[in-house]
C-alpha cells in the first residue's frame, strides 16, 4: 500500500520483494506469495474489514501446511505439495 493513499502499487510489491530477499526469503518464481499478501492487504486496507475477513494464512512451505493448517504429513508425502488432496486438507483447517 501506497503512503499516501492506503492502496496497493507496483512499487509496494517491488519494495516488498526487496524487502523478502534482504531477510533470505526471496518470493516464489511466479511472485504468488507476495500476490496473495497484496490481495489480503488490499481486502483489510479500510476499517471495518473485519465483518468480511475473518483472517487469512498463506501456507506455501510444507512445514507451514503441517504446523498452521494440520495436514497429515503423510499426506503431502504420498500426493505432493500441489494436488487437490492437499488443497482440500488446508481449505478443511480449523
Amino acid at each position: 500500500m501506497s503512503a499516501t493513499d492506503g492502496r496497493s502499487s507496483p512499487r509496494t510489491a517491488r519494495s516488498s520483494t526487496i524487502m523478502l530477499r534482504a531477510a533470505g526469503r526471496p518470493p516464489d518464481r511466479d511472485g504468488r506469495i507476495l500476490h496473495r499478501w497484496l490481495l489480503a492487504a488490499r481486502l483489510t486496507e479500510r476499517p471495518g474489514s473485519s465483518a468480511y475477513v475473518a483472517g487469512g494464512v498463506v501456507a506455501y512451505a510444507n512445514e507451514a501446511k503441517t504446523e498452521l493448517l494440520g495436514v497429515r504429513p503423510d499426506l503431502l508425502a504420498t500426493h505432493g505439495a500441489v494436488v487437490r488432496p492437499v488443497a482440500d486438507a488446508m481449505a478443511d483447517a480449523h
